[in-house]
């Protein structure tokens, strides 16, 4: 009734028993016991990129897995006909673990798109509260060296997981056509006790159907930029949902056209496409047609040669794309080619040791070849010091880097002086100083340019779920400023420690990961605080607080597309709908919120939360007005300008943007009279009234 499919070539898992004992085990790592099997397995799967690790287990014997340093790893034990049990682990914390496997639960469940059961689906498993920076899903067996990964549906939609640990997990299900849809969250409870006299109750555990949308379809054809077709052309469709994403990866035909179906029309739908030669195309439609025609275009190249003042070649050059991440160097004749480059503008930046960097703006066409021809000119001498901030004193033996130039660095001497002949731009680092860059200036006369270096600022992050209130572990938290980027992942506390950073200010994020057996995704989260922080200053801050959490409660549920949003001097984020109408989110203690609808092309204030508000919960009426405005520039519609609703105290109210008909839509507006912008302009007033939707029009220039 189902077919176990093998994954033969799953990034994350690779096979390393082959490899010499010392070369997987170490004393350094986490002791691992596995009971309940006389022969099991151990796979080690790390969060970011790296092979995991995989031993044999003797039942009762501890065996060491070489997983080191701060980030933590997913390790999974199991074995023939047992459940695989799986842990997030952190390596500097979790030195031993015990796993004690049993048959779990058999889980069936049916699987319909619409009222058809679906056949041939693999149907994959993965933990809900696991984030991973990889595809992923977990090891359901191991059959003959390979990872059984996935069940396939019977030709009656029917599945059978026949050995699964109970937990949460998320289940996802991908049909022969490409498509792949997830469930929310389900809990596997453990096997029930028997009662005294009574049979012993099922293992097998069954889930309710999964019924997933119909949907629409839509066509997709895949042209080059000459509009001829490109054949068997990768297409991708995905969309947004409440709660999770619907995804549909496959092929065009022969002609460069195919049906994707599946698709929520309410809601905007993103169609990227790519085929070997072609830089990949990806559009995002607000409004879905019916036919989506995606133009590739071909790559290009840049070449050409680069010489010195007098016209030698100059060898080893370096050739980097601005604002991508590609570089060449240069042959001995001074000669560079950059391959597969997307058609457009692009900079080219070009360094040589001795020599100063020079940028060349480009235009590549689709197809083509761009030649150039790049001069360097011989570097003048620079002279710098460099200092520190509070006391003036030199800082001897500071390295100095070229930031465009490889392997092109000094250090300072005993009176904190660097001379330097070559790419201005540097970066300098010194024991017990924060990392600093600058540009060097011309050196007219023998006067030094004083660098200053700070003392390093420190910040302590500790991090909250919003789901739970637990400790968020193994979360990535970004910093980011005008000069650093830089992320931690939190360990088992929910802990981070961005240190040596360059006093100033950074806004913290708590990046959301979300990985399935097919994608990852990064988003910036909702969870975010700006932090400003001196010199040898150590500042702590909480993401996620422990505070208590608010619910909302709304008189009529919302459409599809639309959010919950708070907002605080310190803190924004996307409430949680829990149920109909219901909303939840953590609040900061003593911060005052201003509580928002929001949808892609807009937003509407609809209450607010006062510092000193006492209550845990608070329900809003969602006022029967609203406006429509039409934007006009002459007698035409007005796309993608920007309308804003202010009330009589000049606080803005209400946002959206205007679509191709030059019309922004507005509902949940409180009766009042209204000034209405459009960009920075007051174009009209408007008098919104109870259980009416006003309809204004505003000219632009």
């Amino acid at each position: 009734m189902f077919r176990c499919d093998a994954a033969r070539s799953l990034r994350a898992f690779v096979i390393l028993a082959a490899l010499p004992a010392a070369s997987l085990f170490a004393s350094d790592g986490i002791s691992v016991t596995v009971t309940g099997a006389e022969r099991g397995w151990l796979v080690a799967i790390p969060s970011r990129d790296g092979a995991a690790v995989v031993a044999s287990a003797a039942r009762g014997v501890a065996t060491p897995l070489r997983v080191t340093g701060d980030e933590p790893v997913l390790v999974c034990a199991g074995a023939d006909d047992r459940a695989t049990a799986c842990e997030q682990l952190f390596p500097a914390v979790d030195r031993e673990r015990t796993f004690v496997l049993d048959a779990g639960r058999r889980v069936q469940g049916r699987v319909f798109i619409g009222r058809a059961a679906v056949a041939k689906a693999k149907v994959s498993v993965r933990p809900a509260a696991v984030e991973m920076r990889h595809q992923l899903s977990i090891p359901l067996a191991m059959r003959a060296k390979e990872w059984i990964t996935s069940v396939e549906t019977a030709p009656n939609g029917v599945f059978t997981i026949e050995h699964l640990a109970p937990g949460r997990y998320i289940f996802e299900v991908t049909t022969p056509a490409g498509r792949s849809d997830e469930t929310e969250p389900l809990d596997v409870p453990p096997l029930a006790r028997a009662k005294e006299g009574a049979p012993p109750p099922s293992r097998t555990f069954v889930l309710r159907d999964w019924r997933f949308a119909e949907g629409g379809t839509i066509t997709v054809e895949v042209r080059g930029d000459d509009a001829v077709p490109v054949a068997n052309a990768l297409v991708g469709v995905s969309q947004e949902l409440e709660t999770s994403a619907r995804t549909t990866e496959t092929h065009a035909n022969a002609k460069g056209s195919v049906a994707v179906g599946g698709i929520d029309f309410t809601r905007p739908v993103r169609v990227s496409c790519a085929a070997p030669g072609f830089a990949r195309g990806s559009e995002l439609f607000d409004t879905i047609p019916a036919v989506v025609t995606c133009t590739l275009q071909r790559f290009g190249t840049i070449g050409g040669t680069v010489v010195d003042a007098r016209g030698d070649a100059v060898a080893h050059a370096t050739i980097a794309l601005a604002g991508r991440n590609r570089q060449t160097t240069t042959d001995a004749q001074g000669r560079f080619a950059l391959t597969d480059i997307e058609p457009g503008p692009h900079m080219l930046r070009v360094s040589a040791p001795h020599k100063n960097t020079t940028t060349k703006d480009v235009d590549v066409s689709a197809g083509a070849a761009a030649n150039i021809d790049l001069a360097l000119e011989g570097a003048i001498e620079r002279r710098a010091r460099i200092i520190d901030a509070d006391t003036q004193a030199p800082i001897t033996n500071a390295s100095v880097s070229a930031i465009d130039t490889p392997n092109e660095r000094t250090t300072s001497d005993g009176d904190g002086v660097i001379v330097w002949s070559g790419d201005a731009r540097v970066r300098i680092s010194a024991a017990s100083y924060a990392p600093a860059t600058a540009t060097l200036g011309d050196a007219e006369d023998d006067s030094l340019t004083n660098i200053a270096l700070q003392r390093p600022a420190t910040i302590e992050v500790h991090a909250w779920d919003p789901r739970t209130g637990d400790p968020c572990r193994g979360c990535t938290i970004a910093a980011m400023s005008s000069d650093v980027a830089s992320s931690q992942t939190t360990d088992g506390s929910g802990f981070a420690r961005f240190a040596d950073l360059p006093p100033g200010q950074y806004q913290l994020t708590r990046e959301e990961v979300r990985a399935t057996s097919r994608s990852v995704s990064v988003s910036g989260g909702s969870d975010s605080r700006m932090v400003s922080v001196r010199a040898a200053e150590t500042k702590q801050v909480e993401l996620g607080s422990r505070d208590r959490r608010i619910t909302i409660a709304l008189d009529a549920p919302l459409p599809a597309g639309y959010a919950v949003h708070a907002t605080s001097p310190a803190q924004e984020v996307d409430a949680t709908p829990v149920s109909a109408g219901v909303y939840t989110f953590r609040r900061h203690a003593l911060d005052p919120y201003e509580l928002q609808l929001r949808w892609p092309a807009g937003g509407v204030t609809i209450g607010a939360i006062a510092s000193d508000q006492s209550g845990d919960a608070i329900t809003i009426s969602l006022a029967n007005a609203g406006a429509k405005v039409r934007v006009v520039r002459g007698e035409s519609p007005a796309p993608a300008m920007l309308v804003q609703l202010l009330d009589a105290s000049g606080r803005r109210i209400a946002w959206a943007l205007t679509d191709n008909a030059g019309s922004a839509s507005v509902p949940y507006l409180q009766p009042g009279l209204y000034a209405v912008l459009v960009g920075d302009r007051r174009a009209a007033t408007a008098n919104i009234v109870a259980g009416h939707t006003a309809q204004i029009t505003a000219a632009v220039e």
